[in-house]
Order: structure tokens, then C-alpha cells, then sequence
């Protein structure tokens, strides 16, 4: 025999074992033999699980009245029409949405997708929340009978149109007989709109066609039962016939809209979306597909039908059903995800090809695919680790929603891989909890983003206005990551998330001993410290710092968000928030009507405008990755924090930096402190909005414009016709101007009835103080999106403008202070520091608090010593004083050599701690650590203290200080779990290296704090990062 003929063979007999492989399986590549028996096993052992099994036997016994004929039926082939949207469509120039076809705009306030789809119960209707109108208004299920092709496809030109008629108006002389009618492309209207009542119904529908798959094949997994797997099997086999001609984008081209990212791909669904349609479609089969094998009444089902119609491939034994199965679903869906047909958010398309990888459980293709997510041309997974996950273990997509959901996305293919690994050994090429145990990180990421321990803020596309909510926390995910990473801060965390219980803690019912895991993290949870380390914190990775008083519901916070503004992000760099009394009292506008080229997003919800931040020459910021934190502090009565955020405004601004400070008052309630510095352009202006109401205002005279909207009396509002229209400007409506406003000046507002639970009898306010003097001051409407249920018909925006010469210098001050029923500020005042004609350089407040004791607030550029007429001196970044009776109480000093008051006299030696970088870690895993020449101390003074690494401005170089040692001549300072690689230099090709977030030589700067408190009498308690002096009398 020749060796060509040898090779031949031999390829011959590798292909017949793989088909063979098919039928016969012993379990699937996930639900693998081992975990199905332990499955059935803990049903008889356990009162839980056999409940599991209870009730999934009680959705699939639903579907049992279904007989073969009827589940191959459900489903509908490529012609069948389907979107995500009756009216939405892409037109020349931009996007345009009608109303329900009956009542109009009144659909809207019921959110994103509306219409309410009932499959089993009104089978081919659409229903109007708003109105209750039915859609179509014919008999569509008739028609469709009479549309079935040769292979049982949908063709509406066969249809009988004799059935096309509106059902309640049948004489064709009825005005109505027509109104409503939809074939299965649409109803157009006398004007020309198009309503796609079918195919919002088809997407629906075929969401109800996988929830019966899921069901069966879940019954199956528990009870074995061969019904379950012979209906289960119809439908994988029909959708085998149909998945491969499955494509969205001729129905793009028409300017249909679904989840494709305006890519215009995608299968049954828009490409983002369809990830999870053809993962859901893998791991069904992968739980059914040992029980194929046995059910001889579903191969002689599928021999007829493939006589009955003209159908792709041969039907009736084992071999032809998985061979359907298998080439129809898993390999059209992993050629489709490699072509980026299906592709969405990162973690997405990788883990639905992980899934069809374990499915199909088979070489050469199991590890091909699998490999595919690593590589350079393929899923990316290492640059999306390295470079696109923040050190926080936040993903890029700048909102929560957004960003954290890259977690679970990619946890699935971590998990995925560590499973398949350890059940077998065909593959092990790849472990991302292995290869890349920093993705652990990111399973608390979601944990360590809440503001006051209690809620998420509304960044970006993310919630909506006021919602309150946990986004990206799971006690079950981190307890998931803490069985592959064995790391005790995810068993912590995981337990405190799971209100400080290990109670059903990745209790799976597929583990030979379902609790293991959950007595483990106990055993930890229970042995560490209690504190569930609430606190003020910054998030450099990320770009969230949250200054706080107190925790949960009752506690007082502001938040600055200074990360992402592209993705998901909006353009809000130094945007802030507050909460206060389990509210959102200065709440972000949160995800737009739609994610989508609209013109109320782009101008409105992500514009700049809309955000509690400083626009600069009427333009919105531009996108960059993160601004560059200057302090952070955590002490006793006050938390501050200055960001940078020059690049958002680049050529133009020289200086946007904000400082924020949150001060103690009660131990739960506080108050804030802003300095906003803006210096470039010509036109600076500050927008602030807080809760819906409207506000009672102090100091100003505003007068009503009339006509119009903010970018003018003559513009119209909503979408701008005219560059020449300030971006954004058109949305804000009702106007009033005050064109001479005081210096200072006041407003506030009083949470209405009906704000995210809230009552006006509750009696919380939020009292805005304002210290700068403006050119002008406006009041001015503008609206959240309006179709998210609970969200506020509209909120009242204080615009502070201020316009000069190319070079303006602008200081915004401002006092926030939420209170219920009574203020606990007596008064305001700025007091002029005789620098600069506008602050710029030191700015000081006096604030008489209702208790008899005053502040005194401080904020310069650290560029010399203040004197304050009638007051404290300085030399630093910021400074706090309180005093009672005439003397200091409490004082605190942050990156600054001296504070005096009277026979008060604070100094320290230097503002803070600086030097070189002589060595780094440049490894990917392990300790973050540096070295510098500096002789830096070695106790504890230095830990949980920022340091702040020069570097090229591209992303900050901002890190927590963990642990400081001498090491021969040099100091190490550990920095944490982190690793100081930003990305791969080509991420299309990993072996040029890695960029790093700066380099060996670069400096640091450590800022000092010093933090008195004299409030126990003749003694005072100092905290300090420095060599630091107090006098308070003469000779002292």
C-alpha cells in the first residue's frame, strides 16, 4: 500500500471515530458524566436540589402537550422578519421613531421595548402597554399557514392575501379594513411610516422557542427521562436545518434596528445579542446530547419530515441527528463568531465560542476554538486582560453596566476552561485563572465601585435618573472566583455580599458535595476582621473617588467620576454626584432612550451639558481614558481629593482641575466642598442639577426668557439645525436668566412626592451654595430620558456662565449641604485672600455651622503662603480648621508645610514625599513593587497612602501603598496585586512586548497630610505622614 494511500486511510478512519464520537456520549464536554451523577444524586439527598428538580420538571411539563409536529413548527426560518423595534429605523441623515400606531407618544414612558409579546398564550399579537391596542389587527397565524415553502420556510409573495384584512373591520369598504394589516414586512400608514408589528413579535418569539429548549433540556438533566430529550431534540434539529441561513443584515440594509452595534451583522439576532443566542443554543445541546441516542420514536419523526419537506442533509439515525446538530449550530456558529458576525461586548463572543467548543468536545475543532480566543487575530482575550481591564479589574466601556459585565462574560470562559481542563485531558493550552490570576480582581471590581458600601453610580450609559442599585455585585461570582483562585479576599467579600452569610454560596447541585465550598468561605469570612470597609476611597484604575461620611442609606457621600469617557461613558470628565438619606440628590441622567446614533443622546444625555461638571467654549469634552488624581485623603472629620482633567479640553484648556472635600458634621451626615479651576478659552460654564422640583432660589432675580431655549429665543428645542447652535444648548428649556448676579448666592431643593420612593413629608433637601461671581446665572429645564419607568418628567439645571478674553481664568466655589427639615449651616461666605482678582490661586470659606461652631476651608495651588484678612494662614493644597468657643478643634493640612490660626500653628517639614523610581516590576503576575532611593519609613505610616508616578499622561499612574521595606541601599514600596504593564505594544502581535504606565527614572510625589484633633481637652491627637510641629500658645 502506498503512503499516500496509507495517509488517506488514515484520515478517513480519524474523521469515522470523531462521527462516531458523536453518538454514544457519555455525558457532554461541560455537563460532563461525572457532574450529571452527581446531579441525580443530590436530588435524592438533599430537600434543595430535588426542589430544583421539581420545578424544572414543572416548566418543561408545559411544553409535553406539544407534539413533535407542533415544536418543529415553532420555528420560523431566515424570511421570517424580525427586530428589536416597531417604528425605529435608520434613515439618510440620522434615526426616526414613531409612536404606538393607536395612541402615539403615550408608549413611550414604558421603556425600551414596550409592546408586550405573549407567545403561548396570543400567539402572533403585540400588545400596546398604553393603550391596550392588539397588533396586527389580522389574522397573521392564518396567513402564515398558507406562506410555508417547499422546505417549510416563511415566503409572504405565497401567502393568500385574501386573509389580510383588519378582523374586527372585515367589509373591505370599512375606512379600517386595511389599518393595521401586517404580512410579515409591516404596516405603512397614509403618511408613509412603517410599523413592523410581526417582526418585533418574531424576535420575541424566537426568545420563547429557547426558553422551551431550556426547559426540556433542563427536565432531561435532572430526571434522564427520554421524553424531554426527544422533544428537546426536534427543536435542536429544526434549528440545525435553519441556524446556518440565518442573517440580520439584509434586514439592516432596510434600516431595521437590533443589537449589532450599527455593524449590521448578526444571525437570528444583531451580533452583540446573538453571542448569547448561540451560547444558550451549545450548552442546550451539550446537556441533551447523550440523551439523543436512545429515543428511536425522534429519528422515525425526523425520517418524515425530511420526506414531508425538502430539508438540508439526510435525517433518521443517530449520526445524522448530531451530525445536523453540530454542523448546523456549533460550526456555523464558530465560523460566524470568527467572522465577526457575531461579535459583542468583550467577553461575549469568546465565551459562546468556549461553549460551542466544550459541545462539540472534539479534535481538531475543540482546540482550534478554543485557542482562537487567545490569539492575536482571534478573540484577543490577552490584550483584553492586559490592556483593556483596568487595575481596579474594570473593563473600558467607561459605564458600570457596561464595564462590569466584561466580569461574568469573562468569567464564563474562565470557568469554562478551568471545568473543561479538569474533567479532561485533551486540553490544556490555555487557563486564564491560571495564566492570569489578576482577572480575580474584577469579580470584586463591582463590590469596591459602591458609593457608601449601599449603591452604584449612574455613570454613562448606566441606570437610570435616581435608581438606586448595586450594578456588577454577586456574592455567587465571587464566591465562583474563590473556588478556582483561592483567595480570601473574594471569600470575604462574597460573604459580606451575601448579607454576611455563606448560606447557598455556589451551592451547585452538579459538585459531588454542593456546600463545600460555602462552609470554606465561612470558615474565612468568619476569622477576619468585621469591618465591611466602607469609607471614602478613590478608584485610580477606574477613575471613581467617593469622599463619604457614614455608610448604607443613612450615610452622606460625594462622588467624582474622572475615568472613561468613550464606550458606554459619557463625556462627564469630573462629573459629580451626592447622596444623601438613601438618595441620588444630584442624580446622572443615566442610559438614553436609545444606545444608538439619536440626537437626544449625542447632544443631551452624554453631552457634556447635562453633566454636573465645566464645559469650556460651548464645545463638549473629548474622550480619553482617565484624568490624573493630585491628593487623596481619608482623615478623621474631613475626606478630600484634587483630579486634573486637563486632556479632555486639549490646546485649549491650561488648567480643570477640581477639589472636593466632604466634611464631618454629625456621623452621618456631611457636607461638600468644590473648588472647580478652569484657565484657557474665552466662555466657562459650570451646569448643576440636582433633584426634580423645583428650587427656591437666594440671591438671584431671574427673569423669564420667554420664547425659546438656552442656545437662544429664536432655537426651537430639541435637535439643533445649525452648527452654530452650542452643542447641547437646545435641550435646556423654560429659561431664566439673571444677566448681574450677585457673588453669592443660593439654591435649593426639596425632594418632591414620588422621587424614587421618597416623600415631600420626609422633608430632604439639597442646599446648593454658589461663590463666584458670574457674567450670568440661568435656570433651566431639562429632561431625563423619558422612556425609563420611574424616571423624573424633567429637572431644573443652574447654569453659571462666565466669559472674557482667549486665556479666561475661572474659580468655581461651591457648597453642597444635604439636610432634612433644618439646615445645619448657619452661612456661607467666600472671604477675598488678596491673590488674585478671581481666586484662582487661593480660595478661603467661612462657614458658621447652626451648633455655634465655625469652618474655616482652604484650597490654593500650593505655590506659597495665604494669609486670609481676619483669618487663617497657609502654605499647602488644602486645609480645614474647625473651631468652637474662639479656639481650634479640629485641623487638617494636606500637602502643605503650614497652617496658623491665632496662637494655632500647625508646620510639617515638607508637603510631601518625593524621588525617582530606580527599579520596577515589569512581570504581568505577582506583587506590584518598586524601588526608590528615597529613605522612606518603613512602619506603617506611609500604607493606604497614594503615590503618584510621573508618566506620559495617557493613563494616570496613581497607586495605593501597601507595604514599605528597606532593601540594601533602596526603599521597596509594594503597591499591591497590580501589575504596571498597560498593554501589549501590538496586540496583533504579543511577541513585540509590553507598554508599561511609566518607566524606571520616572518621579513620584507621596502628599503629606496631617490631620489635629483637640476635642478631649488640654491634649491633641495627631495623625500624621510627616515631621510635623503644633503650637497652640506662646512658648508651646
Amino acid at each position: 500500500m502506498s503512503e499516500a494511500l496509507m495517509r488517506l486511510l488514515f484520515v478517513m478512519i480519524a474523521v469515522a471515530l470523531t462521527s462516531l464520537s458523536w453518538a454514544g456520549r457519555d455525558g457532554g464536554g461541560y455537563y460532563s458524566a461525572e457532574k450529571v451523577g452527581n446531579l441525580r444524586a443530590n436530588v435524592e439527598k438533599f430537600d434543595w436540589a430535588a426542589a430544583q428538580r421539581d420545578a424544572a420538571v414543572k416548566r418543561a411539563e408545559q411544553w409535553l402537550a406539544l407534539s413533535e409536529d407542533d415544536l418543529w413548527s415553532l420555528v420560523p426560518c431566515q424570511t421570517l422578519p424580525r427586530a428589536i423595534d416597531v417604528t425605529l429605523t435608520k434613515v439618510a441623515g440620522g434615526t426616526i421613531r414613531f409612536g404606538c400606531l393607536n395612541c402615539g407618544d403615550d408608549i413611550f414612558a414604558h421603556g425600551n421595548y414596550p409592546y408586550v409579546v405573549d407567545p403561548a398564550g396570543a400567539p402572533w399579537k403585540i400588545k400596546c402597554p398604553a393603550c391596550g391596542q392588539v397588533f396586527p389587527t389580522n389574522d397573521f397565524g392564518a396567513f402564515y399557514l398558507t406562506a410555508l415553502d417547499e422546505s417549510g420556510c416563511f415566503n409572504a409573495e405565497l401567502g393568500d392575501r385574501s386573509l389580510l384584512f383588519n378582523a374586527e373591520h372585515p367589509d373591505p369598504n370599512d375606512p379600517l379594513h386595511t389599518w393595521g394589516v401586517d404580512d410579515g414586512w409591516g404596516y405603512t400608514d397614509a403618511e408613509g411610516h412603517e410599523y413592523r408589528f410581526i417582526a418585533y413579535y418574531t424576535w420575541q418569539y424566537w426568545r420563547h422557542i429557547r426558553a422551551i429548549l431550556s426547559d426540556l433540556t433542563n427536565a432531561w438533566l435532572y430526571t434522564g427521562d427520554e421524553v424531554y430529550a426527544r422533544k428537546a431534540g426536534v427543536l435542536l434539529d429544526r434549528i440545525g436545518d435553519v441556524y446556518p441561513a440565518m442573517d440580520w443584515a439584509p434586514y439592516a440594509e432596510r434600516g431595521w434596528f437590533h443589537s449589532d452595534g450599527g455593524r449590521g451583522a448578526g444571525k437570528i439576532e444583531g451580533a452583540i445579542w446573538e453571542t448569547g443566542v448561540v451560547q444558550d443554543l451549545a450548552l442546550n445541546y451539550d446537556r441533551v446530547a447523550s440523551g439523543l441516542d436512545d429515543s428511536p420514536a425522534l429519528l422515525e419523526f425526523l425520517a418524515r419530515k425530511a420526506q414531508q419537506y425538502d430539508l438540508p442533509g439526510e435525517k433518521g439515525t443517530v449520526e445524522d441527528l448530531h451530525q445536523n446538530i453540530r454542523e448546523g449550530i456549533l460550526r456555523s456558529g464558530a465560523e460566524a463568531i470568527m467572522a465577526k458576525r457575531i461579535s459583542g461586548n468583550q467577553g461575549m463572543h469568546q465565551s459562546a465560542i468556549a461553549a460551542i467548543a466544550m459541545a462539540w468536545d472534539a479534535e481538531p475543532e475543540t482546540s482550534q476554538w478554543m485557542d482562537w480566543i487567545f490569539a492575536e487575530n482571534g478573540g484577543q482575550i490577552p490584550g483584553v486582560l492586559i490592556g483593556s481591564i483596568d487595575r481596579d479589574g474594570v473593563g473600558s466601556e467607561g459605564a458600570p453596566s457596561y464595564s462590569l459585565g466584561w466580569t461574568s462574560n469573562i468569567g464564563k470562559v474562565a470557568d469554562y476552561l478551568a471545568d473543561y481542563l479538569a474533567d479532561y485531558d485533551g486540553y490544556d493550552a490555555h487557563d486564564i485563572y491560571r495564566d492570569y490570576p489578576m482577572f480575580g480582581r474584577a469579580f470584586t471590581a463591582g463590590w469596591n465601585l459602591l458609593v457608601l458600601g449601599y449603591a452604584t453610580p449612574n455613570i454613562g450609559d448606566c441606570g437610570s435618573t435616581g435608581s438606586m442599585g448595586k450594578v456588577g455585585v454577586s456574592a455567587q461570582l465571587m464566591a465562583d472566583a474563590y473556588r478556582y483562585l483561592r483567595d480570601p479576599g473574594l471569600a470575604i467579600a462574597a460573604y459580606r455580599a451575601n448579607g454576611n452569610s455563606a448560606q447557598g454560596l455556589q451551592r451547585n447541585a452538579t459538585d459531588a458535595d454542593p456546600d463545600a465550598l460555602a462552609r470554606e468561605i465561612e470558615e474565612i469570612a468568619q476569622a477576619a476582621e468585621a469591618n465591611g470597609g466602607s469609607g471614602s476611597f478613590i478608584r485610580t484604575g477606574y477613575g471613581l473617588t467617593s469622599l463619604e461620611v457614614g455608610s448604607g442609606e443613612t450615610g452622606t457621600a460625594l462622588w467624582s467620576f474622572f475615568g472613561r469617557s468613550f464606550g458606554h461613558g459619557h463625556f462627564d470628565r469630573l462629573n459629580i454626584g451626592i447622596y444623601g438619606f438613601g438618595l441620588k440628590l444630584s442624580p446622572d441622567l443615566g442610559y438614553p432612550e436609545f444606545a444608538t446614533t439619536w440626537p437626544k443622546r449625542s447632544e443631551w444625555t452624554e453631552n457634556t451639558i447635562s453633566h454636573n461638571t465645566v464645559i469650556i467654549n460651548e464645545q463638549r469634552q473629548t474622550s480619553n481614558w482617565d484624568g490624573q488624581p493630585v491628593f487623596f485623603k481619608r482623615l478623621p472629620g474631613l475626606s478630600a481629593v484634587e483630579l486634573h482633567s486637563e486632556n479632555v479640553y486639549p490646546e485649549v484648556a491650561e488648567v480643570y482641575a477640581r477639589t472636593l472635600a466632604m466634611v464631618e458634621l454629625t456621623d452621618e451626615l456631611g457636607y461638600g466642598f468644590d473648588v472647580f479651576r478652569v484657565r484657557g478659552g474665552s466662555d466657562h460654564l459650570l451646569s448643576f442639577h440636582a433633584t426634580p422640583g423645583d428650587p427656591v432660589v437666594e440671591g438671584l432675580s431671574p427673569v423669564a426668557q420667554g420664547e425659546g431655549t438656552y442656545a437662544g429665543t429664536d432655537v426651537p428645542f430639541g435637535q439643533r439645525q445649525s452648527d452654530a447652535v452650542p452643542y447641547g444648548f437646545s435641550w435646556l428649556y423654560d429659561v431664566e436668566r439673571d444677566a448681574s448676579p450677585g457673588a453669592q448666592w443660593s439654591v435649593d431643593w426639596h425632594v418632591p412626592d414620588g422621587y424614587r420612593g421618597s416623600s415631600a413629608a420626609d422633608n430632604i433637601h439639597l442646599r446648593y451654595h454658589h461663590l463666584t461671581q458670574a457674567n450670568e446665572v440661568a435656570l433651566a429645564h431639562g429632561d431625563p430620558p423619558q422612556n425609563k419607568p420611574g424616571n423624573p418628567r424633567r429637572l431644573r439645571y443652574i447654569l453659571s456662565r462666565r466669559q472674557g478674553e482667549e486665556g479666561l481664568t475661572s474659580t468655581f466655589v461651591s457648597l453642597y449641604e444635604p439636610y432634612r427639615e433644618t439646615p445645619m449651616i448657619r452661612s456661607v461666605e467666600r472671604v477675598d485672600c488678596g491673590q488674585d482678582a478671581e481666586g484662582f490661586d487661593a480660595v478661603a470659606v467661612r462657614v458658621e455651622l447652626i451648633d455655634g461652631a465655625t469652618d474655616w476651608l482652604l484650597s490654593a495651588r500650593g505655590e506659597g503662603t495665604i494669609a486670609v484678612p481676619g483669618g487663617p494662614s497657609f502654605n499647602g493644597r488644602l486645609a480645614w480648621l474647625r473651631l468652637r468657643d474662639g479656639e481650634v478643634e479640629r485641623a487638617s493640612l494636606i500637602s502643605g508645610t503650614e497652617l496658623a490660626l491665632g496662637e494655632f500653628r500647625l508646620t510639617t517639614d515638607a508637603p510631601a514625599l518625593t524621588g525617582t523610581i530606580a527599579r520596577m516590576d515589569r512581570d504581568l503576575i505577582g506583587d506590584g513593587r518598586i524601588w526608590v532611593e528615597a529613605d522612606l519609613p518603613t512602619d506603617d505610616t506611609l500604607v493606604g497612602q497614594q503615590i503618584v508616578i510621573e508618566n506620559d499622561g495617557a493613563r494616570n499612574a496613581c497607586y495605593t501603598v501597601e507595604r514599605v521595606e528597606r532593601d540594601g541601599d533602596l526603599t521597596m514600596l509594594s503597591l499591591g496585586d497590580v501589575s504596571f504593564i498597560r498593554d501589549f505594544v501590538d496586540r496583533s502581535d504579543y511577541s513585540r512586548g509590553y507598554v508599561y504606565d511609566f518607566e524606571e527614572g520616572a518621579a513620584f510625589t507621596i502628599p503629606h497630610h496631617v490631620s489635629v484633633d483637640r476635642r478631649g481637652g488640654n491634649a491633641a491627637e495627631i495623625l500624621t505622614t510627616s515631621q510635623a510641629s503644633l503650637t497652640v500658645e506662646e512658648g508651646e
